[in-house]
């Protein structure tokens, strides 16, 4: 299956690549958030189904939290056709 790079970007344009489990993009993002001077951003991908959707992050890490968990759920999960591939290659 193809990675997906996912990509948190600051609000100076700067961008941070997140890892491509859920749970470790989420450490990932929190760090850059709480790092980051007026926690401005959001995320995004140019692959996959979630291609050009953003979601922003506008200073609250919860409410910004509870959007991005599920776009980057959706975001990293194997399209129909990856999983149709991958089984292709199975004995």
């Amino acid at each position: 299956m193809s990675e997906q790079r996912i990509w948190y970007m600051r609000d100076n344009h700067t961008f941070a690549q997140l890892p491509n489990d859920v749970d470790a993009a989420m450490e990932r993002l929190q760090e850059v958030f709480d790092g980051h001077c007026g926690h401005y951003g959001m995320l995004a991908t140019k692959q996959g189904p979630m291609n050009g959707v953003v979601v922003h992050a506008r200073s609250d890490w919860e409410e910004f939290a509870e959007q991005a968990r599920p776009w980057l759920e959706a975001a990293l999960q194997p399209s129909a056709a990856e999983i149709e591939c991958a089984s292709w290659s199975q004995p």
